[in-house]
């Protein structure tokens, strides 16, 4: 990502922000959707200079960096991403690149799908779909919808999947297991959790989990979802907030006993 992002910039390896835009500059990597979220992120924008974000559409082309798609220089990180989620000889270069336009999740999805058997490398090959584009929004959602019919109704355990959908109820950030299992009361969540990322639907970190905004959108737009999440929705919202209130006061906490040690001594 960073290679890429001093590409477009036309920066040399050794640049970064301070020696190329002086002052006091916040630089968030973000998801932003719409001009009315950037309004909102703006407000953080306090005592610097520069305000840079990564990720915004519906806005001139020309003030856009494409920062999520790996480029020619990362090549062989696209390919090294693929087969770290399906180990293959073959040479798998062309798919990653032009079929799956070097698109991270895309390419941790279709690795996923083959090292799980839903999908043959021969199949793959065929490329029924166009090729993705990441300036057609279109291509996106033909490979998101092949690849949720393939996994999703694939999924053997009925919890799985709809535990997936509970899961686009959260926000996309890297959330602590501890939150999951004090919001679902359930001692087997993070075992269930690493199913899901082994099949490409979440990412893992040490001890935290993340659904993909992407991945969190298209399944809003499910049926399954509009069923299953209005029983429980409120629910396990208010257990969230609940729990995120609780980890923020234990914090707080902390801090206030920190400083009053600090000040006796």
């Amino acid at each position: 990502m960073i290679t890429s992002f001093k590409e477009k910039l036309e920066l040399d390896k050794d640049s970064n922000f301070d020696t190329v835009i002086r002052g006091k500059n916040l630089f968030i990597l973000d998801n932003l959707e719409s001009k009315e979220d950037f309004e909102k992120l703006k407000l953080l924008n306090h005592n610097f200079d520069l305000l840079i974000t990564t990720r915004l559409k519906n806005i001139d082309e020309k003030n856009q960096i494409n920062l999520e798609v790996l480029n020619d220089i990362d090549a062989g990180d696209a390919v090294e991403l693929f087969k770290s989620n399906y180990e293959t000889n073959e040479d798998v270069g062309s798919i990653v690149k032009k079929y799956l336009g070097n698109h991270p999740l895309f390419i941790k999805l279709t690795a996923s799908s083959l090292n799980n058997g839903f999908i043959t490398i021969e199949v793959l090959n065929k490329r029924e779909l166009k090729n993705i584009d990441i300036d057609d929004e279109k291509t996106f959602q033909e490979h998101l919808e092949d690849n949720f019919n393939r996994q999703y109704e694939s999924l053997k355990k009925e919890d799985l999947k709809e535990l997936l959908l509970i899961l686009s109820l959260f926000p996309s950030l890297e959330i602590d297991i501890t939150v999951f299992e004090k919001c679902f009361g359930d001692d087997n969540i993070k075992n269930k959790l690493i199913k899901l990322e082994k099949n490409g639907w979440l990412d893992k970190k040490e001890n935290s989990f993340k659904l993909h905004q992407i991945i969190k959108e298209h399944l809003k737009k499910q049926k399954k979802f509009i069923l299953y999440i209005s029983i429980k929705e409120v629910n396990f919202i208010i257990q969230f907030i609940k729990e995120i209130k609780h980890n923020i006061k234990k914090e707080e906490k902390l801090n206030y006993q920190k400083r009053g040690k600090f000040c006796k001594d």
